[in-house]
Order: structure tokens, then sequence, then C-alpha cells
């Protein structure tokens, strides 16, 4: 997978946030999806790179969905993980005709992931950089993943690794949020390029 977020200029922004918001309405109409073929993509959404989309509403998040392995062209990594996340994401009813114009969606394409290897806690705080680095934490059967972004919301944690640490754990499915103190749980780090509709209007996009 290519380290692709590097070449995400202003018009490919543009063209995978209308490919995704095409994708969600259509799906919400009962219409096909989108034809988009090679040809008619940047140069730099036509090779394989992961990417999350996440949909807002009202500020709120709405659905987010997507992988940090992703093994198809970007524009088509979009298009599936935009729908995805209107439709199938479990936290959340599936995305109705009536709220399109009021979702707000964003896309982070992410870097190649990068394993640590075993070591302690303290070790993984400091190999981690908070603001920068997103995180998949995996254990057996669990898995989570933050994108750089979550950091935001432990800002004011006396200890924001702790903090968000402690919450991927969580979401992974443990309960005690202790999940990554345990020696057999593995970690990924990658950082992203997030951008989203909001941002394009605000600068006359």
């Amino acid at each position: 997978m290519a380290d692709c977020s590097i070449s995400i200029g202003r018009e490919t922004r543009r063209f995978l946030l209308h490919l995704a918001r095409r994708s969600i309405a259509a799906v919400a109409h009962a219409q096909p999806l989108p034809e988009c073929h090679p040809e008619q993509a940047p140069p730099g959404c036509r090779i394989p790179c992961s990417c999350f989309v996440t949909i807002l509403s009202d500020g709120e998040l709405r659905g987010c969905t997507g992988s940090t392995h992703g093994t198809h062209p970007l524009y088509r990594e979009v298009m599936t993980n935009a729908v995805k996340a209107a439709f199938h994401d479990p936290r959340f009813a599936p995305v109705v005709p009536e709220e399109l114009d009021n979702l707000a969606l964003e896309i982070s394409v992410l870097t190649a992931p990068k394993r640590l290897g075993a070591m302690s806690p303290a070790d993984l705080r400091n190999s981690i950089e908070a603001g920068t680095h997103g995180v998949t934490l995996e254990c057996g059967s669990r898995r989570a993943v933050y994108l750089p972004q979550v950091w935001s919301h432990f800002e004011g944690s006396r200890d924001p690794h702790v903090a968000f640490l402690t919450s991927l754990s969580r979401k992974a499915g443990d309960r005690t949020g202790r999940l990554w103190t345990d020696a057999n749980t593995r970690f990924e780090t990658f950082e992203a390029t997030t951008f989203g509709e909001t941002e394009l209007a605000g600068d006359g996009g």
C-alpha cells in the first residue's frame, strides 16, 4: 500500500468528497452507485491507499468507517467506506434521504501503518505522538482504531496518552480499559491527511 496522503491536493480533495457524497445519495435513493472509471480519477486517487470516511450531522458524529490496510484504488476505498459509514455503522440508524442536506463529510487518507514491537506501557506511550498518530489496537479477536483527530477529545486529561489508550481499549470491548497494558496486545500507528466539505466551503471551494 502506498503512502498517497502527501499527494492529496485541493482538486483531488474536492473530487473525493464529491464522489463520497454522490455514493451516499445514490444508495439513500435506492439508485446504483455512480460510475467512476480509473481514467476519470485524479492520478493520486488511482493507487491503493487506505482511508476513513466520517459523517457529521450538526457537528455530531453520524457514522465513521474505514480501513488501515486499503487494497483498492483510493477513489474506490472512498466510495466503499462512504456507503458503509452512512448505512452500515452499527452505532447509528442508516442515513435517510431527508438527512442528506444536513450532513457534512470528512475523509482521512492514511499513511501505511507502522507496527510497534513488544514494549512496556511506558515505552508505548513514548512511541505514540499525541495529535499526530492514529492507533490500531489488537488483542486476539478484539480490535479498535482511533484516528489522529480523536486526540482532541483528551486534551484536558491529566495524561492524554493514558486517557486515549484506555478509551481505545474500551472501544475494543475491554470494560476495564486496561487492554493496552496487556503484553499480548499489539499496536500499529499511522498518520492521516484529513479534509472535509466544511473546510473547502470555508475557503471558497
